[in-house]
């Protein structure tokens, strides 16, 4: 059994309304822990601990094996956070991140095997989508793994400190913020 499965975020309305694709990503999160593949679940984003915590509950998982970070805005800040408010905290190292395909595939598990690095055992579980094989996709998520690449440097993958400061720094959505 993993310590816990990291399901990323999707889109959310202003009504609280999940996307169809997030839900996917959630009931394959919510099936892996159901069927004892993973002890926890791990929801990200902003709205987290609100919309989407009474979607996990109304499907069958138990309060007390939800676990929230509420930092993030994206993929790098899912993978950062996560790994510093909850993986290294309760020392949970062997886990399962769940996303769409295509996001598991071109950007998101790049992303977290350099922001985790060496010390986690990751298994990448990806969810279908018509997105897949659609060009402008790809060539969005490729753009994206691009400018990711970019921001890093020389610097070794799971260097908490350095990632810090380089998110910090660098990344228009934390830049200059007290996290």
């Amino acid at each position: 059994m993993k310590d816990a499965v990291i399901v990323l975020s999707h889109k959310i309305d202003k009504r609280g309304r999940l996307s169809e694709e997030y839900k996917k990503r959630l009931d394959k999160g919510i099936e892996l822990v159901v069927r004892k593949k993973a002890e926890y679940i791990i929801l990200c984003g902003e709205k987290a601990d609100k919309d989407v915590k009474k979607y996990v509950i109304d499907k069958g998982i138990q309060a007390d094996k939800i676990l929230f970070q509420t930092t993030s805005k994206d993929t790098i800040g899912e993978a950062f956070f996560t790994k510093k408010q909850i993986l290294i905290q309760k020392n949970l190292r062997n886990i399962i991140v769940v996303s769409s395909g295509y996001h598991i595939r071109y950007r998101a598990g790049l992303i977290f095997d350099f922001i985790l690095g060496k010390n986690f055992n990751i298994e990448y579980v990806g969810v279908r989508s018509s997105k897949l094989n659609n060009v402008k996709v790809i060539e969005d998520q490729m753009n994206s793994l691009v400018a990711f690449l970019k921001s890093w440097g020389d610097i070794s993958a799971g260097d908490d400190e350095e990632i810090e400061k380089t998110i910090l720094k660098n990344h228009d959505l934390y830049k200059n913020q007290d996290l």
